[in-house]
């Protein structure tokens, strides 16, 4: 069923949990301020009810991102040169901006090249969850026809636009310590 970009607002402001592309795999989101959605994610991912494994969120643009993180200037010179990108930036939360997908006080944050769930969340004005559409440890999928179809059974509906850019993870930063570091080599290269 082909839902309108104003159906699918709705269904996420009222708690929707979905799969959809972005530039490196397909994921499943939900509204990052939603805790029911983000819990319906852990079991549909098959992670443990106290698994404390932080999922990232998608933010429309860098705007929304020092609205919700602390960015200092060489952290924002890095997500300037990076974003829209194949990267997911580590960042501390800032005081009081807490997110039911992380306990640590840090967030991985992606502005995709994709734009399906950059604008979402820009016209929405919050994060969207973004972890791969798969069961937790199994494999990644570019395209919808390689999600597990206990996972599309259980979301309320997909976004199917086809195989994504790089088809594969991308590359993870942590930026919250002095000494930024590479914590996974994924799609889009990053050098220190």
């Amino acid at each position: 069923m082909k839902m309108t970009n104003n159906e699918i607002k709705k269904s996420v402001l009222a708690g929707a949990v979905f799969v959809y592309p972005t530039d490196t795999l397909y994921g499943i989101g939900c509204n990052a301020l939603d805790g029911n959605a983000v819990e319906r994610i852990k079991k549909i991912k098959g992670r443990d009810a106290n698994s404390n494994k932080p999922m990232s969120v998608i933010m429309g643009t860098l705007d929304m991102v020092r609205e919700y993180c602390e960015v200092d200037a060489k952290q924002l010179e890095i997500l300037i040169n990076c974003l829209p990108g194949p990267f997911t930036f580590i960042l501390k939360l800032k005081r009081g901006k807490a997110l039911p997908v992380t306990n640590t006080g840090k967030i991985g944050v992606r502005v995709p090249e994709h734009q399906f769930a950059r604008k979402l969340s820009s016209e929405l004005g919050i994060p969207i969850v973004t972890t791969s559409a798969n069961i937790s440890g199994k494999k990644d999928a570019s395209k919808v026809s390689g999600i597990d179809k206990k996972v599309l059974g259980a979301v309320d509906f997909t976004v199917d636009m086809g195989e994504t850019r790089y088809k594969q993870g991308s590359t993870v930063i942590d930026l919250t310590e002095k000494e930024f570091k590479v914590l996974r080599k994924g799609a889009g290269s990053f050098g220190l």
